[in-house]
């Protein structure tokens, strides 16, 4: 089964600098999931109505409910919800809950609970002047 929001390091405290960058995106997914499945996402809302946030909190929520060994990751039910997410020009976008997502991940890497990851991808224009 998948990460349990109690194993995000920003939760249990753990220092996360040793995890692989697979178990941090395999976290990282594990909290946008439980965010979006508890609390409806109001940039869904603003931009299709609050019968759409609460079907994409829906989805959210099966996907997490699944008794699944098979990573997050790797799951086809969050390729198809990832999908189903960008579908109609990107509307289903879960803007609101990627911002407490990134928030979290700040604190996170200004205490020092996680560490950048030492092979990072970048997109050849950091450092660039």
């Amino acid at each position: 089964m998948g990460p349990e929001i109690s194993t995000i390091p920003i939760h249990c405290g753990a220092n996360a600098a040793s995890l692989a960058s697979v178990e941090i995106e395999e976290a990282i997914i594990a909290l946008q999931l439980r965010l979006l499945a508890d609390h409806l996402d109001t940039l869904i809302a603003r931009k299709c109505g609050i019968d759409m946030a609460v079907e994409a909190s829906r989805r959210a929520r099966l996907i997490l409910q699944e008794s699944n060994t098979v990573r997050l990751t790797e799951r086809e039910s969050v390729r198809d919800f990832d999908r189903w997410l960008r579908a109609d020009g990107n509307r289903r976008n879960p803007g609101t809950t990627a911002d407490l997502v990134t928030a979290c991940l700040f604190a996170a890497l200004r205490e020092g609970v996680i560490s950048p990851p030492l092979f990072a991808r970048t997109t050849g224009r950091a450092g660039r002047r």
